[in-house]
């Protein structure tokens, strides 16, 4: 997945492009906006710039899309790629099994997540020179897991790269995130439909 290959939110890929382009990349990213407008797939792409083998000690604009980092960014196996989502999410997305859970998988992104992330974020990349969080679905937070992940926003290891992605709009976003995300959040607008032809 390329970022030029996202349709209909130019400002919003102007935005992430400007930042790869000056190299500087903050360490977390609000992906927001309506459901169904690409965030999910815009916050991928980015992560393949970030992790791309092709731009050396730097991201790149566009992901090669053939060096070994992104072969296993496209097979969902790259290491230095972590991603946290709901287990009802999981499970859908057949990431993970319903006979593996205790209990009804959880609607919600609990803290017990969020300390396995900050478990795995303590350790160094494995094969680049960051890692990348792709938290999904982060209006389904917690009230223990938003402040264990604000905590997580505010005290970053050094190679790291953060990018929230709340389901619904900015609004239902865990307002502990948007603060501490700062000034990188991403908006995404609803894509209006082409006009219909009058008879």
């Amino acid at each position: 997945m390329k970022l030029s290959s996202i349709i209909g939110q130019p400002r919003a890929v102007t935005q992430l492009r400007a930042a790869l382009e000056r190299g500087r990349v903050h360490h977390a990213w609000l992906f927001s906006g309506p459901e169904g407008t690409g965030k999910e797939t815009a916050a991928r792409a980015f992560a393949a710039s970030l992790l791309c083998a092709a731009g050396g000690d730097q991201p790149v604009v566009e992901a090669c899309g053939t060096c070994p980092s992104c072969q296993k960014l496209s097979r969902g196996v790259h290491p230095d790629l972590v991603v946290v989502l709901p287990e009802s999410e999981a499970v859908a997305r057949k990431m993970l099994a319903r006979e593996d859970l205790p209990r009804t998988p959880s609607r919600e992104l609990k803290i017990e997540q969020i300390r396995n992330l900050q478990t795995s974020l303590s350790r160094s990349p494995v094969e680049g020179k960051r890692r990348v969080v792709l938290l999904l679905g982060a209006d389904s937070l917690n009230a223990a897991a938003q402040n264990a992940f604000l905590k997580t926003l505010e005290e970053p290891p050094v190679a790291r790269t953060c990018c929230s992605s709340p389901t619904q709009a900015t609004r239902s976003s865990p307002r502990p995130a948007r603060a501490a995300c700062g000034s990188p959040s991403v908006r995404w607008t609803r894509r209006s439909s082409p006009p219909r032809s009058r008879r």
